[in-house]
């Protein structure tokens, strides 16, 4: 197995970055740089977060995989916009992501799932259980952390659905992927 050398890692969006000339807002989008991989984690909720990688000077032609973590919109909102432009990178996400996922609120519930649209991508990959994509890449699911979830966790809620076009969704669980510490390798 190649040791990874050097890992650059970039956020792109989350809800408080402080850097002149980038935009912050609810959501998350990582830039990661690996010996032999240009990866996005998650786009943010918008195109915003392209407009940040531009700022950063990341060449977003050179990204090779996307994953999304899991299928809400503030982790998937800029995807549909980079697979117009990179329709032959590949996208990976939990089978259970295109689920009906909704927040309660006070004045009824909101849906927060993914565009629908993603399911449709010619690029989409679904991973099912944990999988080794190659000697740098592994993706771990059913990940369940022994913690307490954030307060806001407890007005999410998904909605049970049957999808015709691949599979029946189960209950989502957060997923990981992992680039092994040259120490492991």
């Amino acid at each position: 197995m190649e040791k990874v050398k050097e890992l650059k890692v970039v956020p792109l969006m989350e809800d408080n970055l402080c850097e002149e000339g980038m935009v912050a807002e609810h959501g998350l989008s990582l830039y990661i740089e690996t010996n032999r991989h240009k990866l996005i984690v998650d786009t943010g909720q918008s195109d915003k977060t392209w407009d940040n990688a531009r700022a950063k000077g990341i060449d977003l032609s050179l990204v090779d995989t996307v994953f999304l973590s899991h299928g809400h919109y503030d982790h998937s909102g800029g995807l549909l916009t980079f697979a117009r432009l990179h329709p032959t990178v590949p996208v990976y996400l939990r089978e259970n992501a295109g689920g009906a996922y909704y927040s309660r609120r006070k004045d009824g519930e909101k849906y927060i799932g993914i565009d629908p649209a993603i399911l449709e991508l010619s690029s989409l990959h679904f991973i099912k259980g944990n999988t080794i994509l190659d000697e740098e890449i592994s993706v771990f699911t059913g990940v369940a952390p022994k913690r307490l979830w954030p307060k806001g966790n407890r007005r999410l809620l998904k909605k049970k659905m049957v999808f015709s076009f691949r599979t029946t969704f189960l209950m989502n669980s957060m997923w990981l992927f992992s680039i092994p510490p040259a120490s492991m390798l």
